[in-house]
């Protein structure tokens, strides 16, 4: 009676921390874009 709540419970939290790692890593590849741009926009002012 007691194991489906514990596996229900367990991919609650299985899919929390999916969660949370998934927009961890989209935030960090949003910064990267967001510094890949501003980058490239220093080097197209550097080589006008």
């Amino acid at each position: 009676m007691g194991f489906p709540f514990v596996g229900r419970a367990a991919r609650v939290s299985f899919a929390a921390f999916f969660g949370q790692q998934v927009f961890q890593t989209a935030s960090v590849f949003g910064n990267f874009k967001r510094r890949n741009y501003l980058f490239t926009q220093e080097v197209l002012l550097l080589t006008i």
